[in-house]
């Protein structure tokens, strides 16, 4: 897998395999756990995301395919 991006917002290319979830650790934590939007730019999936102050998840109920882009958006509040 390749991440481009920041911390507030970026691409997750999958990589090999079938997973069912993409985890995103921050350069620097941020001071409460962000809210935080995942998308499949690849395919017609609902994406769930969730957070700490640490790492950002994108996951699926089945799973992601190989080459999938993931888009993400976090904001602090």
């Amino acid at each position: 897998p390749a991440v481009a991006g920041s911390d507030s917002v970026g691409r997750i290319t999958v990589g090999s395999g079938t997973p069912d979830r993409c985890i995103v650790i921050f350069q620097s934590p941020w001071a409460t756990a962000p809210s935080c939007v995942c998308n499949n730019e690849s395919q017609v999936v609902v994406v769930r995301s969730s957070a700490t102050t640490t790492t950002m998840t994108c996951s699926v109920a089945l799973t992601f395919t190989a080459a999938d882009s993931v888009t993400y958006q976090c904001n602090g509040y």
